[in-house]
């Protein structure tokens, strides 16, 4: 029993991230929710009598709350991601992002919709356990000024965790599609929903109509399967990160699939998905650490100013979902074809710098 213990000890502790990939995906996050920023307000629009939670704690509120409370989560949550982007105050500002939105999208489940922002929101509770403030924010300037010297390394294992919740989502998203037939091969259930969401939802762009006229009982029936089996596979390739990084891949580039026949864009799972990209590793601009001379009295300032700001622009103008979403998409595809192929012309567990240099991905190779 110790030995098992041990060795699942150990699973959780591989891994190749830094401080630097963290850091820079807990940047990258706040962007990109700051711009897509999830509202709560439209859900005091609706009639009480709509408000239908599923058993759990969202029973216990007995109805939607005032407009001015889901506002004033808005400006909270607001407020939370300016300082997770600067990291100031990282671990607080960490968990009041993921609760402030379980509550908020909770409401908005309760009233029948549901999406996969979910699981994103709740990523930078696991996350903070890396330390992802710990440089490029201004805690790490900080610490600095304190004297406390810098983490040489992160630990791994919240990204595992992270990974096992992300493969458990998505099989739970497959169960329920083989629970209905969409494994059955008297229809397509893929060919059925491009169906409603094209007459019913008025999703027509991108290459909606192409398909909807594409009469192959084959190729819908394979899209059914290879749907069900990329969802419930992610469960097996979780166990070590290279399969695991494929496994992604191939998601991103269904998520591409989905953008362009059904006009759905799931964002928030290739947002999810990036959360293991090693980011140091990419040709990104170089970011440097916040200098010394920050004026850090004025973070909270910034987070206040900020947050209030981006309420006040959300509110007026709505977010930038609608254009963002498929930008989103198409850059994770093209990222996984690049990774995808990378690993096809060099090889498994060869890694190509920046500089030109090779190096063997041993973290990898020992999963």
């Amino acid at each position: 029993m110790t030995r098992a213990l041990n060795a699942v000890g150990r699973w959780f502790e591989r891994g190749d991230f830094a401080p630097r990939d963290v850091a820079l995906f807990r940047i990258v996050l706040a962007t990109l929710l700051l711009a897509a920023f999830p509202q709560f307000r439209w859900a005091a629009e609706y009639p009480q009598t709509f408000f239908r939670p599923p058993v759990g704690p969202f029973v216990l509120l007995g109805g939607i709350p005032p407009i001015e409370f889901l506002s004033a989560l808005e400006v909270v949550l607001a407020m939370a991601l300016v300082a997770l982007l600067i990291g100031f105050c990282t671990r607080t500002a960490s968990v009041l992002v993921s609760v402030v939105s379980v509550f908020g999208l909770g409401v908005s489940y309760s009233l029948g919709k549901v999406d996969g922002t979910f699981y994103l929101m709740i990523a930078p509770v696991f996350l903070l356990f890396t330390r992802w403030g710990d440089t490029l924010s201004i805690d790490a300037l900080l610490r600095r000024r304190r004297g406390r010297p810098a983490r040489a390394s992160t630990p791994q294992w919240p990204l595992r965790l992270y990974a096992v919740a992300t493969a458990s989502a998505m099989l739970t998203a497959a169960l329920p599609k083989i629970s209905n037939g969409w494994l059955s091969t008297t229809y397509s259930a893929t060919y059925a929903a491009l169906v409603v969401e094209y007459f019913g939802n008025d999703r027509t762009g991108w290459l909606a109509g192409f398909f909807l006229r594409l009469d192959s009982p084959l190729f819908w029936e394979a899209l059914d399967w290879l749907t069900v089996i990329a969802e419930a596979a992610l469960v097996v390739l979780v166990f070590t990160w290279r399969s695991w990084r494929i496994g992604l891949a191939v998601m991103c580039l269904f998520h591409v699939g989905v953008l362009i026949t059904l006009t759905i864009a799931f964002w928030q799972n290739v947002v999810a998905y990036s959360s293991f990209l090693l980011w140091s590793r990419l040709p990104l601009p170089k970011l440097r650490s916040v200098p010394r001379t920050w004026p850090i009295a004025a973070a909270p300032v910034v987070v206040v100013a900020g947050g209030l700001g981006v309420w006040w622009a959300v509110t007026a103008f709505g977010p930038a979902t609608s254009w963002l979403g498929p930008v989103i998409v198409l850059a994770g595809g093209a990222v996984a074809v690049v990774y995808l192929a990378g690993l096809v012309l060099r090889g498994p567990g060869r890694v190509v710098r920046r500089d030109g240099s090779v190096r063997v991905a041993a973290a990898e190779q020992r999963d």
